[in-house]
Order: C-alpha cells, then structure tokens, then sequence
C-alpha cells in the first residue's frame, strides 16, 4: 500500500510541477486530503459499521450477520474506540509528512526523498500488521509506537526540511 500511496503523491506532484510552481501549501493540500479520505473511509465507516452491527444485535437480527464480526462487535469496548481514532489522527499527521517527503523529492530533484517516504511507510504498515496478526497483542503499546515513531519522523522531516533550504511550512 505505501509503495501505491508514495509513487502516487510523487507522480501527481510531477505532474503538478509541469503545469505550475509548486508551493508548500501543495503538501498541506494533498496531506491532509488523503488523511481525511482515510480517516472518513477507515474511521467513520468503520465505527458507522459497528453501530449498525450493535443494532441488529440489540434487536435480535444477527442471523444474516457473520458470527466473526458479530463476536468482534460484542468484544468492542470504549478504549478500543478512542484509540481507532488516535490510530486514524496519528495517520492524518503522517500522510502529510510523508506527503513533504514526497514534495522534496519533485522539487529538491532527489529520489532518495521518494525511497525514503516509502521506507517510512512499510515501517509503519509493519508496526500495524505487527498487531492485526497478533505479534504484539497490547492496543496501547502499539498506538504510543506508532505516535512515537510519527513524532520521529515530523522531527527528521523538519530537520531535512531546514537543510534544504525549503522556507514554509515545517
């Protein structure tokens, strides 16, 4: 997926830059587009799905239902809906700094910048898949790495952002 996501923000910024000067506002834009249809898509859909799943429970009609979702449902608790949630803000603020990555690579004319976004992607999917097949167990764990591993990252970005001598937004 990352590989997906990076090599399309790099080709539209591409794209972008040959029809017009690109701004740091650009980052912004695409960042947070792509964090927000994420964060609709997997977030409020997904909670929108289990308030569905919770009516037919409450109501008796889990019939049509599979028993796997409808378990998954029953064992939902408050937490595990707070920290979807910080998952899905945590993941706003990397797809933007990721999208910079992105933005360097086009307008700084350095691949390593692109390579490098993509590498910063399969570690996070790394950490994600590390607890969707059971590796590490603790929700909580998992959400401080990753906010963890974010901060890192905005912080390393920043860093290279000054050494590039890009003024603007980070």
């Amino acid at each position: 997926a990352g590989l997906v996501e990076e090599t399309t923000r790099y080709v539209v910024f591409k794209v972008l830059a040959k029809k017009r000067s690109l701004m740091t506002s650009d980052i912004v834009a695409y960042g947070f587009g792509h964090g927000l249809s994420e964060f609709i898509l997997l977030g409020v859909m997904g909670l929108l799905t289990y308030i569905i799943v919770l009516q037919a429970i409450h109501s008796g009609q889990t019939s049509q239902l599979p028993p796997l979702l409808v378990s998954q449902v029953n064992q939902l608790t408050g937490f595990a809906v707070v920290m979807s949630l910080f998952e899905r803000l945590v993941a706003l603020v990397l797809q933007v700094l990721l999208t910079a990555w992105d933005f360097l690579a086009v307008t700084k004319h350095k691949l390593s910048f692109y390579f490098g976004a993509i590498l910063l992607h399969a570690t996070i999917d790394f950490l994600a898949g590390a607890y969707q097949q059971g590796i590490v167990r603790n929700i909580l764990l998992i959400e401080v790495m990753l906010a963890i591993y974010v901060l890192g990252v905005g912080l390393v970005t920043r860093q290279i952002w000054k050494k590039e001598e890009t003024h603007g937004l980070i």
